[in-house]
């Protein structure tokens, strides 16, 4: 089943760059597995070690799997970290912008309904 997608003129470079509508939950998963790995614990259950850069690696992922192509006319540019590091600014923002947000009707990743048994008030 192909993915829906939208598609957005980048205001520098003007490429056209083809955005999914929604991530995949492998995606979400990949993007916060940045995080999770960017934390080193001990045997003892303390943090030795946080790689502060983990933020932008976690930005740059989820423009990455967010992304489709990216054309510059006729020509299909690789969709890669350095294709998206070499973005100016502007363009890396507006792509930001037009990400596949977590919550909302397409998400993948909305949180289940909890089933759990609710608490009941004495005498029930």
């Amino acid at each position: 089943m192909e993915r829906t997608y939208k598609v957005i003129k980048l205001p520098i470079t003007g490429y056209k760059v083809q955005i999914y509508d929604y991530y995949l939950r492998g995606d979400r998963v990949a993007i916060e597995k940045i995080m999770t790995d960017a934390v080193d614990m001990t045997g003892e259950g303390t943090i030795s070690k946080v790689d502060t850069g983990y933020r932008y690696d976690m930005e740059d992922e989820a423009v990455l799997r967010a992304i489709k192509s990216i054309k510059d006319g006729d020509k299909e540019l690789p969709v890669e970290k350095e294709t998206v590091a070499s973005l100016p600014e502007d363009d890396y923002e507006l792509i930001r912008e037009k990400l596949p947000k977590q919550k909302g009707k397409k998400s993948t990743t909305r949180p289940s309904e909890d089933i759990s048994e609710k608490p009941r008030k004495k005498g029930e």
